[in-house]
């Protein structure tokens, strides 16, 4: 996490990674991300755009 914090690449990756889980699987692959976060400001750097771009992701948010 500290790596994604630090780096815009790392964190680029991140997004693309969320953004292409198949819309079943959303809720498996969030809840664990959310709750290992240390802090919430960190959720910006892995999910950055996609919570626009992607309704599943903001139902279950």
């Amino acid at each position: 996490m500290l790596l994604v914090r630090q780096d815009f690449i790392r964190s680029r990756v991140m997004e693309t990674i969320v953004t292409r889980v198949p819309d079943r699987c959303m809720e498996s692959v969030l809840v664990p991300l959310v709750k290992d976060l240390g802090w919430y400001g960190l959720m910006d750097r892995f999910l950055d755009n996609c919570v626009i771009q992607n309704q599943k992701i903001q139902l279950l948010l």
